[in-house]
């Protein structure tokens, strides 16, 4: 049961650093126009770190989920 979350906790973290990173690139599309110009200006200000940022957090995470899944499949 452990190892089940524990594999589902790192499965979201992965998922929430590719959703920052896609944010940091302008890949998500906003639908309403005020919306739209504060993440533009958001991610003008701080799209730098916030890429760095969840591209080290997709980097470890994913690298974690493989250790994880090689341990669960050699038992």
């Amino acid at each position: 049961m452990g190892d089940t979350l524990t594999l589902i906790y790192e499965l979201f973290l992965l998922l929430i650093g590719i959703y920052f990173f896609l944010f940091s690139i302008g890949r998500i599309r906003f639908r309403d126009p005020a919306g739209k110009a504060k993440a533009d200006a958001f991610r003008k200000k701080n799209g730098t770190w916030l890429g760095i940022l969840s591209f080290l957090l997709i980097l470890f995470m994913g690298f974690s989920l493989f250790l994880h899944l090689r341990q669960l499949l050699a038992a």
